[in-house]
């Protein structure tokens, strides 16, 4: 990937791809390059026109930890969707490499919890979020959205733009991740600081919505409470986005990692424990079959 010249690209964070287009993209900017010519046109976000007064804004590209393209892409339309949140609102915005155009969907999410639930301690000049940004996946022609604080989440019909609210319920885990008790937003000691950033980070954890095509079936990932030893467990879903199934990870395999790969044969889990310098060693994952 070039940095310089008319093919050049700066600071990315996540990208996505159409036909005629690969879109590189940071909180602020895109970079879109046409496939067939290599040259890349630069567009701040603000200068589409549909973010009122807001210069310098930051949405939300949260991408899965091991990789880095978006999911939030609808392969028809191709047009590649993420969460814009501006302090009081969160909405999901649209952008078309094709006309080189940005837009708002309406999607009523659930703002009011979402910030209710927000981790954001400031001590001088120093922020430390808690990286709980909407996760917005697309699978054909629906957009399935989720919250890493709690348990519900949203799925949009793109066709009809129809929207339905779900919740899953587990006796395993809470169905929301809380506040710590001294939790503020901004304090002076960065002792502290880094105290609530470990309580925080010890609370339940929800992950991306994804369509496991080999099984037909939606899935979700789920950090139990705990630091490094908590427990992973995995919620299964019908194509009517029922709670099915709930697997507990770590209790099949001890040895299985959060970072996994959606195969067409299925799911692969990284192994933790990794011997060989030269060798990437994972696990199937087999969902019809119960230990």
């Amino acid at each position: 990937m070039e940095r310089q010249g008319p093919s050049g690209v700066g600071f990315v964070m996540s990208f996505f791809t159409t036909d005629d287009h690969i879109v590189y993209m940071n909180q602020q900017q895109f970079y879109n390059q046409n496939r067939m010519t290599g040259e890349v046109s630069m567009k701040f976000m603000h200068e589409y026109g549909i973010f009122g007064d807001t210069e310098y804004l930051g949405v939300s590209v949260p991408t899965p930890s091991f990789a880095n393209e978006l999911y939030g892409v609808d392969k028809v339309s191709g047009v590649g969707y993420f969460i814009f949140d501006d302090d009081n609102q969160i909405r999901v915005a649209g952008y078309k490499p094709s006309l080189d155009s940005m837009f708002f969907l309406p999607v009523v999410l659930d703002s009011e919890k979402y910030f209710d639930l927000k981790y954001q301690v400031k001590t001088k000049n120093v922020i430390m979020g808690g990286n709980d940004q909407p996760q917005l996946n697309v699978v054909g022609d629906k957009m399935v959205i989720s919250y890493p604080s709690f348990s519900g989440f949203l799925v949009y019909d793109l066709n009809s733009q129809a929207q339905k609210t779900f919740t899953a319920i587990s006796n395993s885990f809470p169905s929301q991740r809380e506040l710590p008790q001294n939790y503020s937003e901004e304090i002076v000691s960065g002792e502290l600081q880094w105290e609530l950033g470990k309580i925080w980070g010890e609370g339940v954890r929800y992950g991306y919505i994804n369509y496991l095509k080999s099984e037909d079936k939606y899935l979700r990932l789920v950090k139990g409470e705990g630091g490094r030893d908590a427990p992973y467990f995995l919620e299964v879903f019908d194509n009517d986005f029922q709670k099915i199934k709930e697997f507990n990870l770590t209790a099949i395999n001890p040895d299985l990692s959060p970072n996994y790969l959606n195969t067409k044969y299925g799911l692969m889990f990284r192994a933790k424990d990794q011997p060989d310098e030269d060798v990437m060693y994972y696990y199937y994952v087999n969902l019809s079959e119960e230990k």
